[in-house]
């Protein structure tokens, strides 16, 4: 079974971490077996794959299996493979991977004997190229039949060249110098730029994270990211690293005819030298000791989306290799922003269909009608006045608006009754928090609120349903907040048997439980200031 979109956007957050570690442990490998043996651990992981191996050419122009993990037999160690024939010369000839998806019915797949034997059913392979000479070969193989999707694909040509670099510059002379150390880094701090993007739903941390991570990269004293707004007829200032307060403004004049620039042509704008490029240096960035500046423009969907720039200390001259890692870095940012976007759209559609149920819950009693909506007010006051983060807020947010979802399994005679309820009626209702968790906990996204549901009319000194025992801290404190915004709209509404009570007379009842009933805390919160 294929997985969902949401499963497949945490695989490649594993992958892009896997790589970025990869990268790391390069620079500590201190022998070649050891170095692939770490290649090799990463791939299988990376990949999710039971048997990886990589060959490479020996003198006579044969590949031999340099090593394995994976394979429970020894037939491998004797096998040489013939590169002009078969499967191995179309592996070799491709710039991409192979894919086979059912090696038994390939008749070009050598070692048959080791398929059958090992049970390998699918394979991905890619030669390892340095400098336009095949080297060898990365394989991997799964013994159940895969299809490999575009992001596995994209991890494993990212392993394959990795492997072709450290075999090259580091395994066949077990050394790193400088320079691969250098592009090592650089690579890993990609990787890991990457893996903040699918990991953080907050987007203006993100970006900052970000721009945090590019100046670190670039060796860069400030860095800043513009973006066309909606309308697309202005650039706004998205994050900046580097910058005061007081001088974002300044930012704007001067950034914004050269951001302009960049975003018209499409081209990268490099300034080797400030001094040079204009004589009206702006002050700030004198006071910053600026002399070099680069732009790269950022593009969503194949269009120009905005301008990445980076404000350096030194006289840069920059290398072609140079303005591609930054251009790469632009790349990722939008990335960046265009999952945000994304992200956005769900919660938007997402709260809406909550809404929409949450309706469909109040439409059961007209004694009820718009319930939920005015629980979700009252409980997000409180949030605030508790000073709860945004997570915790967007969290009891959802649950305040879903809290009686369980009355859905409740008999609608006893929800519509228009006199007391007796005993037999509040043994059903008691059992809506339940039937309500039950529900969410199918709703995989929803779990964070399962257990707020369910204690929602738990009392803070016990005695509350469903669990009577428990009580205090061990209550959630999103139920102990919707408890309260619960009662409070419960008393100032009309019911069939009694008319609403005034703000005055609910407060007064919520104090006279608190401690008992309710939290101390949140009924203080609460009745701080009418809300």
């Amino acid at each position: 079974m294929r997985k969902n979109p949401y499963d497949s956007l945490k695989i490649q957050i594993s992958n892009i971490s896997d790589l970025a570690e990869m990268g790391s442990r390069f620079s500590k490998a201190v022998s070649v077996d050891h170095l692939l043996s770490l290649i090799l651990k990463q791939a299988m992981n990376a990949m999710d794959a039971e048997v990886c191996i990589i060959w490479l050419k020996d003198k006579a122009g044969n590949l031999i299996p340099h090593i394995s993990f994976g394979l429970s037999s020894h037939i491998i160690q004797s096998v040489k493979l013939r590169l002009g024939v078969g499967l191995v010369k179309c592996i070799m000839k491709k710039d991409h991977p192979t894919n086979i998806y059912e090696l038994s019915r390939d008749k070009r797949v050598p070692l048959k004997r080791l398929v059958r034997k090992e049970g390998l059913v699918s394979l991905l392979a890619e030669p390892l190229v340095v400098e336009d000479e095949r080297i060898g070969v990365l394989m991997i193989c799964t013994r159940s039949k895969r299809r490999f999707t575009v992001t596995d694909l994209k991890v494993f040509e990212a392993v394959a060249k990795q492997s072709a670099l450290a075999i090259a510059d580091i395994g066949l002379y077990d050394r790193m110098d400088r320079k691969v150390r250098q592009k090592v880094e650089e690579i890993s701090m990609l990787f890991t730029m990457s893996r903040s993007i699918t990991s953080s739903i907050n987007s203006s941390v993100l970006l900052e994270t970000i721009l945090e991570k590019t100046r670190t990269l670039m060796k860069a004293k400030v860095c800043t990211l513009n973006l066309i707004d909606k309308s697309r007829s202005k650039l706004e200032l998205a994050a900046g690293v580097g910058l005061g307060a007081a001088e974002n403004k300044d930012f704007r004049v001067f950034e914004g005819e050269l951001a302009k620039k960049v975003v018209k042509s499409g081209m990268p704008l490099i300034i080797n030298e400030i001094a040079t490029y204009t004589k009206n240096i702006p002050a700030f960035l004198k006071r910053k000791k600026i002399h070099s500046i680069a732009f790269v423009p950022l593009f969503s969907n194949r269009r120009h989306s905005g301008v990445l720039a980076a404000y350096m200390q030194d006289v840069r001259f920059f290398e072609k290799a140079e303005v591609e890692l930054f251009g790469m870095v632009a790349s990722l940012c939008s990335m960046a922003v265009d999952n945000a976007a994304m992200i956005d759209k769900v919660r938007k559609d997402y709260f809406n269909s909550i809404k929409t149920l949450a309706e469909i819950i109040d439409a059961n009693d007209t004694y009820t009608r718009g319930h939920c909506d005015k629980v979700m007010k009252y409980s997000i006051e409180i949030c605030k006045r508790l000073n709860l983060d945004q997570r915790d807020m967007n969290s009891i947010k959802t649950a305040s608006m879903l809290h009686d979802i369980g009355k859905i399994g409740v008999d609608l005679s006893v929800i519509r009754k228009e006199g007391k309820l007796n005993d037999e009626d509040w043994a059903k209702i008691r059992r809506h928090p339940e039937i309500g968790a039950r529900i969410v906990r199918q709703v995989g996204f929803l779990s964070d609120i399962v257990p707020i549901i369910k204690h929602h009319h738990s009392k803070f000194s016990g005695g509350g349903y469903p669990d009577p025992n428990r009580r205090g801290e061990r209550i959630p404190i999103g139920a102990r907040i919707i408890a309260v915004a619960d009662a409070y709209d419960a008393m100032t509404s009309d019911r069939p048997y009694r008319k609403a009570m005034s703000h005055e007379e609910a407060v007064s009842e919520l104090k006279r439980c608190s401690g008992t009933q309710f939290d101390p805390k949140v009924v203080d919160a609460f009745t701080l200031r009418k809300i």
